[in-house]
């Protein structure tokens, strides 16, 4: 039998998204599938799962386009600055 340590409610998302697949794991290889009441929390889990890694999947990509949002911005800050210089040039 598979010993599953308890969850702390300090865990980290990743950590929560990966004990969920343990236990989903567990449950597959423990050949219990016929239980009903198993089957439902265990669709639920699956659910839950799914949305939450979906939201880190999400995160990690927000997180990237930060990166990319900055340099625009700096791009556009540079082209703003070499315009109004060129506009005092002009004068």
């Amino acid at each position: 039998m598979t010993k599953i340590n308890k969850l702390s409610s300090k865990a980290r998302i990743g950590e929560i998204n990966a004990a969920a697949i343990s236990l989903w794991d567990a449950y597959e290889s423990a050949g219990i599938s016929d239980d009903a009441t198993l089957q439902g929390i265990f669709d639920e889990l699956t659910t839950a799962q799914a949305a939450l890694n979906t939201a880190i999947e999400k995160d990690q990509i927000t997180s990237e386009l930060e990166q990319y949002d900055d340099a625009r911005d700096r791009a556009v800050q540079n082209i703003n600055l070499f315009l109004k210089g060129m506009k005092g040039l002009s004068s």
